[in-house]
């Protein structure tokens, strides 16, 4: 999608964090398949020998093997009930496989065990009202974040010193804001999944975010943002397929700049979610939108158009800490005008990579997320306002690392740095932007 500066400044500090139930790790293991038959032959031999057992559930948990690993620490739990720290590890393997009844049930029995340490319980109590609330035919979660942001071009000027108008070069006017700048940000996160009532095969979606910003400087710059989605997400084939779905969906936003309207868009679509394997997923999408924008100003790069986009994600396991995201999308964008029509790539990949945190008294890993985006737009004829003879072409990429550090089961610290330079064929759309953000975070 074509991104204005101040629409960019808003969208480019959403980010939404998931959290996985971690397991402190035992010995180190081979992680391959012939070892992991290897220790196998062991532990069913010798059922008591708990080096063993150990390093057979890392080889498997690194394999992804879940329910081998499951299967090992349960024949353990046979021999001695007393186990108090291999119940806490059957609860966590038991969510990553979606059994949450099963996973509760040993969290519980682990906080009732005389012998548990202060850091497998701080850890239970962290994931166990998570793991009961999967267990609710209606769950929702909510995240919220504040803090500041810093730009070292909050306004995107150009590069150049002088900017194209009516195809002649004209000095920037630096009389308006521009330049860097501090803001203050709210952001808030609300998702809802409430079952249909078939043992939880169908469910309806409901996603919200909100975003504001208070500059301390360019006022005019000010940002509000606010964004929607509902829709059904139905299983296909819960026996044969266990994990595709597809999902129909009404979706819509607006965005106000300076305490003014800016746009509204609204639409639909529908995505698909197919899981191969335990570690790779794939969920490619198409969407329609209406877009509205208020501002009638001839050299507006963006107007009132119909907006087709498809795409797809993929998600992959690479180990136990560590996942790759990429995401490709095409926009065919249809506006009023042939200088505000373009058609749009957009590349994204992330690799969250979980770590344990400083103190054991902290229950949850933090997270280190690199990222990388590259949009490129290819508009369909020449903006006679701005360059009579040029068509514009642009590619902006972003790079960037992201923290996710809980510190209690509810509150915690995120911190973003990024780069983002935009080159265009026209000067007017060439720039570039450090920007930071730290601010304490929450999770209900």
């Amino acid at each position: 999608m074509v991104v204005s500066a101040a629409r960019a400044a808003a969208l480019a500090a959403i980010s939404c964090i998931a959290i996985g139930v971690a397991a402190p790790g035992w010995a180190d293991a081979p992680a391959s398949t012939a070892d992991q038959s290897r220790l196998l032959k062991v532990i069913l031999k010798h059922p008591g020998n708990y080096d063993a057992t150990f390093a057979y559930v890392r080889a498997s948990e690194k394999l992804g093997d879940y329910e081998a690993a499951i299967g090992a620490l349960e024949r353990l739990l046979f021999y001695n009930a007393k186990l108090t720290r291999v119940k806490y590890e059957l609860g966590t393997l038991y969510y990553r496989v979606g059994s949450f009844q099963m996973a509760a049930t040993y969290f519980r029995q682990a906080l009732a065990s005389p012998d548990l340490d202060a850091e497998t319980r701080a850890r239970i109590e962290t994931y166990l009202p998570g793991t009961e609330k999967q267990l609710s035919p209606l769950r929702s979660w909510l995240f919220v974040q504040t803090g500041v942001r810093y730009q070292s071009n909050a306004s995107f000027t150009p590069f150049s010193d002088t900017i194209e108008v009516g195809g002649s070069p004209n000095p920037i006017d630096l009389s308006g804001p521009h330049g860097a700048d501090w803001n203050a940000f709210a952001l808030a996160q609300f998702a809802n999944d409430a079952d249909f009532g078939d043992q939880g095969s169908s469910t309806l979606e409901t996603r919200l975010t909100g975003y504001a910003t208070d500059q301390f400087r360019l006022e005019s710059l000010n940002v509000g943002y606010i964004a929607g989605s509902v829709g059904p997400r139905f299983a296909l084939a819960p026996s044969e397929w266990p994990g595709l779905t597809v999902k129909p969906y009404v979706t819509g936003s607006a965005a106000w700049v300076g305490g003014a309207p800016y746009d509204a868009t609204g639409g639909g679509g529908v995505s698909l979610s197919a899981p191969f394997g335990k570690a790779l997923t794939v969920s490619p999408f198409v969407e329609w939108q209406k877009a509205t924008y208020p501002n009638a100003d001839p050299t507006a790069t963006l107007g009132t158009a119909d907006w087709l986009t498809t795409g797809a994600s993929a998600g992959l396991r690479l180990s136990d800490t560590v996942s790759l995201n990429v995401a490709f999308s095409y926009r065919r964008s249809d506006g009023v005008n042939a200088w505000q029509s373009n058609d749009q790539f957009s590349e994204e990949f992330d690799m969250p990579i979980r770590l344990d945190p400083p103190l054991a008294s902290i229950g949850q890993k933090w997270t280190v997320t690199p990222f990388a985006v590259l949009t490129q737009t290819a508009f369909d004829a020449p903006n006679a306002a701005i360059d009579p003879a040029t068509t514009r072409d642009d590619s902006k990429w972003q790079l960037g690392v992201a923290l996710d550090a809980p510190l209690t089961t509810h509150l915690g610290l995120a911190a973003a740095v990024s780069y983002e330079r935009s080159n265009s064929n026209i000067a007017n759309y060439s720039y570039d932007n450090w920007s930071v953000v730290i601010g304490p975070t929450a999770r209900f």
